[in-house]
């Protein structure tokens, strides 16, 4: 685990639960959507195998640090910058379609599940991972009372938890056309870092963190990274990294 860092350490601990449910045969086509540093996607390329798989995001480093990060022995991988509400990709109607936390984030949601829907051939597979309400994820609610003395405000906007509410969750699927739903919870740790300074370094990474202490004077900017790296002392595991209690929602579905 040590050897992942950002986001694909972050979040490693849940790529397992992804891949089982999106349940992958060699010579699916597959489309990773949000696929951030690409590490969904090329588990992905790995079980689909020679089946096309395509990593969509909308923010440019992120699919820099996906491309970089595929083995030269993948030649199945591709990704694109796009937007998942609107892009259609070009291996459309594919089989399977994946997210690891990335269908939070559309500004038409409705639209962006309908749109996302149709790529997909009938009887297409839908496999993701959604938070929870912000309510019950430690590692956003103890960072954020770091940051700013306030669980609700700081490390991040609503945005990530905008899925978080099961019965809306739900609705957007349905009325996106996707059938056999079953959402059910899964309880993972998060993991900012192998050392304290590591976790620190990351979170402080974030520009929603950058955002939240350019808004305090220097002194209260500092007592804040001091806070934080007091918070990320404690969640120190056996093994020295620095984890977070988490919660989530596994999305499986049709079309």
């Amino acid at each position: 685990m040590t050897a992942l860092t950002g986001q694909e350490l972050e979040l490693s601990d849940y790529l397992p639960h992804l891949v089982a449910a999106a349940d992958l045969r060699p010579g699916e086509s597959v489309v990773d959507v949000g696929c951030g540093t690409g590490g969904p996607t090329v588990a992905a390329a790995a079980l689909a195998a020679p089946g096309p798989v395509i990593g969509i995001d909308l923010w440019a480093s992120s699919v820099a640090t996906a491309r970089a990060r595929v083995p030269d022995s993948l030649t199945n991988v591709s990704y694109v910058v796009a937007d998942a509400q609107t892009h259609r990709p070009a291996t459309v109607p594919v089989d399977v379609v994946i997210s690891r936390f990335g269908l939070m984030f559309f500004g038409d949601a409705t639209a962006a599940f309908a749109n996302v829907a149709s790529w997909l051939r009938p009887g297409g597979r839908l496999a993701a991972l959604v938070w929870q309400p912000q309510a019950r994820n430690p590692w956003i609610l103890e960072t954020n009372r770091a940051l700013t003395g306030d669980p609700g405000t700081g490390l991040t906007d609503g945005s990530p938890f905008s899925l978080g509410d099961r019965e809306l969750l739900s609705g957007l699927l349905a009325r996106a056309g996707f059938t056999e739903l079953a959402i059910t919870a899964v309880h993972e740790h998060v993991h900012f870092g192998a050392t304290v300074s590591d976790a620190e370094d990351f979170v402080l990474s974030f520009g929603s963190t950058q955002d939240a202490l350019a808004r305090l004077t220097p002194r209260r900017t500092e007592q804040a990274r001091r806070r934080l790296t007091r918070t990320l002392t404690r969640h120190v595991q056996a093994d020295g990294m620095v984890s977070l209690p988490s919660a989530a929602w596994l999305v499986r579905a049709r079309t």
